[in-house]
């Protein structure tokens, strides 16, 4: 049909080629780029919304199912279905009448927004606020006519942070840690990684996940958890709870320990008392009147569950003593940040030595006076809490080297709320979890081998689909070198927290982790919590900390404000230069840094879009921005304008005119 004078932009035989392709190949779906609202017609409308709703339920669509749905409704007959079906010969050309469709709704669009801004502009009060309404939607109309911008990256570390559901827990974990935030009255994410953390340490070294099971890579159930949250949050005891069982577990070795280095002590003072007589009566030549010592005894090691606090000095004689690994907890995690370096006098010998405790295997102590020592496992889990405030400044003076990065830091809001009252536990919940916990410590590997424990082939296919995922989001320009760095290791720590979980529901049954492969469905839990869960932490965490620390992306942050709050469809070097003071005292090197990390966080379109001429360098703003961030925004503007009027107010003071 052709368009006629005064008529809105339509294609109805480019709307019904579309409908009739989709029952051919219904796979075309997803690359069509179209909504219902793109058809002009009301019954094409109503067509293609029946599609879209049967094929998120993953139901199938033809002339038949389509029937079914539109069964006594008077906007969609029948004969019309079987029409779609049986006119369009082929699916082939399905790619153009989308665009025809588009295009018409497109036009049809700008149509009634300048229509509006016609009406507004008429009777407004304030030009400018008619401008900044208008603006969503030609931005919107904008965004589909320039070739597929990409999404725009939140650059201002608001990120939202979902509430952890339960069901990315391990099911004995979920029902522990819930219980015991409802009886602390505290945030419930504290107690779970808390959790987590004690599994991954009770769970032996020895027992590694094998990811491939034709590659020797393997990992331990080592991890490092950071809880960042405000004071009042009751973070320490919240985090201190699930670590019960390693704390029992920890006396009860001191006790035995103690015991038997009493032992050694007394057999000790005699052996040496035999041996130093022995060198009396050598030196006399009296052969004959002493008692031959015997062998010296051999000291009991030292093993631990968990430890406070500890020099790498002391951390190295501990771990000589427990190859299995360990637990530290540091109630104020920015002292361990603060204190690496303390006796290295800034060599940065220290943090290196942290690092190497993240990834294991063999350390080798060269010490004045004390010759060489070899650690067999350097090795230890960690959690820790912090203030905001204080975890910021330490991060921001260090955040180079990828310690930070090892972390998994889970930051509880300022507003959320917890009850106060005196409610029984759940006590069958915990005795499972400690239980849990006691069965993994107690599992040993015969001394020098390992136990493997390898993943199923629904677990494998969540492992491909998860890494593919992770090289796509860690390689993504507009993202700071901080989450790259820390997205970096997420192929690792996936594995890691497979094991952990694993490794838990085998302690609950009581059977050793390579009893079991690790199933798909343990896979798909922890895929949730990564993505779902972390990585907003994780989004949010290194876009506020990197405001700090990293120049271009805190300057990235500023444009992005100034672009929106001035509405900017297009932005300027000189523009910015003449009217915005961060930009002019810049060097180059971090300008060009700034535009390139815009333009992967898609607020900047790709250089096709870019225009040089001479000195002034122009990019095109990807309009999406203005649609996704319409609120902040709002916000900028009124932040903008306050400003202005308290410089104005104080310009007016300082020349007497208040």
């Amino acid at each position: 049909m052709n368009e006629t004078l005064g008529q809105l932009p339509n294609s109805p035989d480019s709307e019904f080629a579309v409908l009739g392709a989709l029952l051919l190949a219904p796979e075309a779906l997803t690359d069509l780029q179209l909504s219902a609202d793109d058809f002009f017609l009301a019954s094409n409308r109503a067509i293609f919304q029946a599609i879209q709703s049967r094929a998120e339920r993953g139901l199938p669509f033809d002339a038949v199912t389509l029937g079914d749905d539109f069964a006594g409704n008077e906007l969609v007959h029948p004969a019309t279905l079987i029409d779609l079906a049986t006119t369009v010969p082929s699916a082939a050309n399905i790619a153009g009448y989308a665009a025809t469709v588009r295009e018409k709704a497109i036009r049809r669009q700008l149509i009634e927004a300048a229509s509006q801004l016609d009406a507004k502009a008429r009777n407004c009060a304030e030009p400018a606020d008619t401008i900044a309404d208008s603006m969503a939607e030609l931005a919107t109309a904008a965004s589909r006519v320039v070739d597929k911008p990409q999404e725009p990256m939140n650059m201002f570390g608001d990120h939202d942070i979902p509430a952890l559901n339960p069901n990315w827990l391990p099911p004995g974990i979920a029902k522990y840690a819930y219980d015991q935030a409802r009886v602390i009255g505290c945030a419930p994410e504290m107690l779970a990684f808390s959790c987590i953390a004690t599994a991954a340490a009770a769970t032996h070294d020895a027992i590694v996940v094998r990811p491939k099971s034709n590659e020797g890579w393997t990992e331990r159930a080592c991890l490092w958890v950071m809880v960042v949250a405000p004071p009042g949050s009751k973070k320490s005891v919240a985090v201190k709870r699930p670590q019960a069982p390693l704390r029992q577990i920890d006396s009860e070795l001191y006790d035995q320990y103690s015991a038997k280095k009493g032992e050694f002590d007394k057999e000790d003072q005699v052996y040496k008392l035999k041996a130093k007589a022995a060198i009396k009566s050598e030196a006399k030549g009296d052969v004959m009147g002493y008692e031959e010592p015997v062998s010296a005894p051999v000291r009991p090691p030292q093993v631990r569950a968990i430890i406070n606090d500890a020099t790498n000095e002391k951390l190295g004689e501990l771990l000589m003593d427990n190859p299995r690994g360990m637990m530290m907890y540091q109630d104020e995690i920015a002292v361990w940040f603060g204190g690496h370096d303390l006796y290295s006098k800034g060599s940065g010998k220290d943090r290196g030595m942290a690092i190497g405790a993240y990834e294991g295997g063999s350390y080798i102590f060269d010490r004045v006076g004390r010759g060489t020592v070899r650690v067999p496992n350097w090795s230890y889990s960690l959690i820790g809490t912090s203030q905001p405030e204080k975890i910021k400044e330490i991060v921001a003076k260090k955040a180079d080297d990828g310690l930070m990065q090892r972390f998994m830091v889970i930051e509880i809001p300022r507003q959320v709320l917890h009850g106060d009252e005196d409610v029984p536990e759940d006590a069958a919940a915990r005795n499972n979890y400690e239980s849990a916990i006691r069965g993994m410590w107690a599992k040993v590997p015969m001394e020098g081998s390992e136990c493997h424990v390898l993943l199923s082939d629904g677990a494998n296919k969540v492992r491909r689909e998860f890494t593919l995922w992770v090289d796509k989001v860690s390689n993504t320009d507009g993202l700071p070198a901080m989450i790259q760095g820390h997205l970096s290791k997420w192929t690792g720590l996936w594995s890691r927290l497979c094991l952990t979980y694993h490794s838990y529901g085998m302690g609950e049954r009581g059977q050793w982790p390579s009893a079991m492969e690790i199933t798909e469905s343990t896979a798909r839990r922890v895929t949730a919590l990564m993505k779902q869960y972390l990585l907003p932490q994780a989004l949010r965490f290194y876009s506020d900390t990197a405001r700090e620390a990293d120049p271009i992306f805190a300057l990235a942050q500023k444009v992005s404000a100034m672009v929106l709050a001035k509405g900017l469809l297009r932005v300027t070097n000189r523009d910015l230069t003449h009217n915005f003071q961060p930009w002019r005292s810049a060097i180059p090197s971090t300008k060009a840094g700034v535009i390139s990390l815009l333009r992967g966080a898609g607020w900047v379109l790709g250089t096709d879009n870019q225009r040089q001429t001479g000195t002034e360098s122009a990019w095109a703003i990807n309009p999406r921005v203005h649609v996704m961030f319409g609120e902040r925004a709002a916000a900028e503007k009124i932040k903008r304008q306050q400003g202005a009027e308290t410089m104005k107010a104080l310009r007016d003071a300082a020349a007497g005119r208040d």
